[in-house]
């Protein structure tokens, strides 16, 4: 194996090393000094701030941490927080702070490998750090060391991430981690959510409530925007903030041109930009088993009502089925989808409509006889959470009492949102979940879809993307952007591919472009078997040109895009970890470091700054410093030019990273040499071999100092 080789998996391996343990969201105080000693930790405060930025939106997330319910609650208990957490896959982390003596510290963004050391070497000392990691597309995790068991540790974590486009044009919404809250040991006591207007985006509402109101405030913290109070303990179930859609005809355009690139957003619905005519009949059959779910038949009630006004419009049509002990359509006619239709049928049912028990298969019967009697090509949407009828023999008994009145006119869309208390049965040498083998073979019959409830969204959001396929899929797709004098480039699609398209979802990207305006867009392919092409024009007066975060947007996709590319070379890495270090996005190999002050024993040359400020600011550009190989593992060479032999070396010296000196070098002969060439083999000043890692080689003169980091790896 090649040494760069060798390097590469020992540097994944060491920046991995501390953080591979994560698995799931969680949150933990520990004794780091005496790992035993260790709780789940509380969240006094989550609160949210949201600022649309176009096709994304900037969400910041202030989190106050305690041991408050645990065993760890001494003044002397000097504990660590661990917050392991998910975001969506396509969100872009670009800032931390923490809180120190009640002023938030913005952090710095270092490679993984150096902001590891420092923090472990920061912890064994007691100082006050937080580091921010980046796991995989979608895991992170925090740090945050010390806090005393009697008290608080505050941070804040931002990201980007992309906003979702409603079918119905109506408005847009967003996805809030609130669900993070539930990993607190105790209730926590705060949770607001703050909402900045602009003229294109306003008039924030809870999406699963929206009765509480944003009142227009001026927040000591958050300043001047919409916020809402909400009580945390229910606000645990809600997951999405929705508000103003400027969407024009399905679209949504903005651009930037800025030196030395110019960047356009883009979001289209196919539904409406591309002037599908595809009115839908929908028949929702709800069944429910309260010992089977965490939500309650209000929450799940709920949520079909905010899902069906953000997906339908009033060419649609719907009816209801709720199991119980005797099973009827909420109407004997189909109901216009139109909102206030939705909002009163909804309202006007009875408070025990749902009941707390599965009638599944009566639930099944009269909904399969009602669409094929007054269906006309309905489709069915069965929501389920019950188990009892998984067996062989009894599913199969249901598939055959059913099948005259079933027929793929009538498909079946099957969600099983079972999450808790879930029986299992071996069938043909497999093993199925619950109702998976009836519900597999039934949706198949009809040319149905069948998803299996599992852990990464809230049930609630799981309910909510059901509505999205009833519509299938654009097949063979094309779509193209360009230019009318010019072209566009270095396109990345945010949540699909172009290939194969959601009806219900809007395309969505972010570009480059070279040229002037208007865009122009191609898209081809086939719905339903029937072939089309569409071409639109967008002038740039037809749409806003505020500066949002084009370049931001852009770049976090283009880490994204190298971080998942199949290899992994040395160069990709770099790259990666170039572009995250010039646009401050945190990636796999980069990590956000809150500090203090840089540590006191760290590298200080006559009163000048430390030199971790110099690690990616050396101040002599008159002098050249390589050093080959760098990596290395027995020895390397370093050759130091200096261009203007006035300039008198004081010192060359060698650090590790926490700033002690291990090498000194003999200046006195280096005086007016122009090329000055050294080797170093990793050994300390007394010749003893030193530890693999990062070490920064430090040319000091009197007009400042010249940096490079070594990597010693044996």
């Amino acid at each position: 194996m090649s040494f760069s080789a060798r390097f590469l998996i020992g540097l994944v391996t060491f920046a991995f090393m501390h953080f591979s343990s994560f698995s799931a969201n969680n949150l933990t105080v520990l004794d780091p000094q005496a790992q035993w000693r260790f709780s789940r930790g509380t969240i006094e405060q989550f609160d949210v701030t949201i600022k649309p930025n176009g096709i994304y939106a900037e969400v910041g997330l202030y989190i106050t941490f305690s041991s408050r319910g645990s065993s760890l609650t001494k003044p002397s208990d000097t504990l660590e927080v661990v917050f392991q957490f998910d975001l969506p896959q396509d969100a872009i982390l670009n800032d931390s702070w923490l809180w120190i003596e009640n002023i938030p510290v913005k952090a710095l963004l270092l490679d993984k490998w150096t902001a590891s050391q420092i923090y472990e070497g920061i912890v064994k000392r007691r100082k006050d750090p937080s580091i921010l990691t980046k796991i995989n597309q979608t895991s992170y995790e925090l740090r945050v060391f010390p806090m005393a068991g009697n008290e608080t540790r505050k941070v804040k974590i931002n990201y980007l991430v992309p906003i979702n486009w409603t079918l119905s044009n109506t408005f847009a919404y967003l996805e809030i981690p609130l669900k993070l809250m539930k990993l607190s040991l105790s209730a926590p006591k705060s949770n607001l959510i703050a909402f900045y207007e602009n003229i294109e985006f306003n008039d924030p509402k809870i999406s699963e409530d929206t009765t509480i109101i944003f009142k227009d405030i001026e927040h000591q913290e958050y300043g001047k925007c919409k916020l809402a109070e909400i009580n945390p303990q229910i606000s645990m179930n809600y997951s999405n903030v929705r508000f103003s859609n400027p969407m024009k005809n399905g679209i949504y355009f903005n651009y930037s041109e800025k030196s030395p690139d110019n960047y356009y957003q883009l979001a289209v619905l196919p539904s409406q930009a591309l002037e599908f005519k595809n009115p839908q009949k929908i028949l929702i059959l709800l069944d429910f088993d309260k010992s089977k779910s965490d939500q309650k038949p209000e929450e799940i009630l709920n949520t079909i009502k905010t899902t069906l006004q953000m997906n339908f419009t009033e060419a649609d049509s719907f009816n209801l089925m709720l199991s119980s002990l005797s099973i009827h359509p909420v109407s004997p006619d189909w109901l216009p989808a139109e909102k206030s239709i939705i909002e009163n049928t909804f309202n006007s049912l009875p408070y025990n409509a749902l009941t707390t028990y599965s009638n599944l298969p009566t639930l099944l019967y009269e909904g399969t006889k009602y669409a094929k009697t007054k269906g006309d090509g309905a489709t069915i949407l069965l929501l389920s959470n019950s188990d009892m009828y998984g067996s062989l023999d009894v599913a199969n008994q249901i598939i055959a009492d059913l099948k005259k009145y079933t027929s793929n006119k009538n498909p079946i869309h099957i969600y099983d949102y079972i999450n808790k208390n879930q029986i299992n049965y071996y069938i043909n040498n497999r093993n199925y979940f619950g109702n998976e083998y009836l519900y597999f073979n039934l949706s198949k019959q009809t040319g149905g879809n069948y998803v299996r409830y599992s852990s990464g969204k809230t049930v609630l959001q799981f309910i909510s993307n059901a509505f999205l396929s009833l519509n299938g899929y654009i097949n063979n797709f094309e779509f193209y952007t360009s230019m009318e004098n010019g072209f566009c480039y270095a396109r990345y699609f945010i949540n699909n591919s172009n290939q194969s398209v959601n009806y219900s979802s809007p395309i969505v990207e972010i570009g480059k472009f070279y040229g002037e305006m208007p865009l122009n867009i191609t898209a081809s392919g086939f719905y339903k078997d029937k072939p089309f092409s569409k071409k639109i024009h967008i002038n740039q007066n037809d749409f806003l040109n505020p500066d949002y975060l084009n370049n931001i947007i852009w770049n976090g996709n283009y880490i994204k895009y190298m971080e998942t590319s199949k290899q992994q070379t040395n160069e990709i890495i770099t790259e990666i970890i170039q572009t995250s270090l010039d646009n401050r996005i945190l990636s796999l190999y980069t990590a956000f470091l809150c500090l203090e002050t840089i540590p006191s024993d760290t590298i200080n040359y006559q009163g000048e700054k430390d030199v971790l400020t110099y690690i990616y600011n050396n101040n002599l550009t008159d002098f050249d410093v390589q050093a080959s190989p760098n990596p290395f593992n027995y020895s390397t060479n370093l050759i130091i030019t200096k261009k203007s032999s006035e300039d008198e070396i004081l010192s060359i010296k060698i650090y590790d990273i926490m700033g002690n000196a291990v090498k000194t070098f003999d200046t006195g002969q280096y005086f007016s040499s122009g090329k000055i060439s050294l080797s170093w083999s990793g050994e300390s000043e007394s010749g003893e071999k030193l530890p693999d890692g990062a070490y920064i080689l430090v040319i000091s003169t009197k007009r400042g100092s010249k940096i490079l980091k070594l990597i010693l790896l044996r």
